[in-house]
């Protein structure tokens, strides 16, 4: 008790009676969550975009992967190597599917989502909510179910939607 005494007489002092008034409305309570494994850290990662923009590829990829585990990053808790935009092809298939540049990732998203998971990581990939993404390549707007339909198989665990 003594201490909350001492918290509000700081506070309505620092910042008046009405701020002080109001923080002691909304003091945080014991966080409720389930006790299931999940999100025990943030999702720590890598995401390309900062460093490379659209100069990524597949090699890139398997690169970053093979370094969080070989500098001790992935037993540290980062776990996430994410592929941001500029992965895609120019257009979907001619079944209106998202498909890997042929020419960055010739093996594909799923082969390089199996190389990064063998590794003991996540996969991770970007796309846009627009018909296009920042980089003017398929969005997924009137694809969303086919467009997370395909990160499924391929084995995405992590998706970083633009909006």
């Amino acid at each position: 008790m003594r201490r909350r005494s001492l918290a509000r007489r700081l506070l309505t002092a620092i910042a008046g009676p009405v701020v002080a008034a109001g923080l002691v409305l909304v003091a945080p309570s014991h966080a409720l969550a389930q006790d299931n494994g999940l999100a025990r850290t943030p999702p720590m990662g890598w995401n390309d975009w900062n460093s490379f923009a659209c100069n990524v590829d597949e090699t890139l990829i398997k690169q970053t992967a093979d370094l969080f585990v070989s500098s001790g990053l992935k037993d540290a808790g980062y776990t996430y190597v994410n592929v941001d935009d500029c992965w895609m092809a120019p257009n979907r298939d001619g079944n209106g599917n998202l498909a890997a540049d042929p020419v960055k990732f010739p093996s594909g998203m799923k082969s390089l989502a199996d190389y990064v998971h063998a590794r003991g990581l996540k996969f991770g990939i970007y796309e846009s909510a627009g018909t296009t993404t920042c980089q003017n390549l398929p969005g997924s707007l009137g694809h969303e179910q086919a467009d997370a339909n395909s990160f499924s198989a391929w084995g995405v665990d992590y998706l970083k939607y633009d909006f």
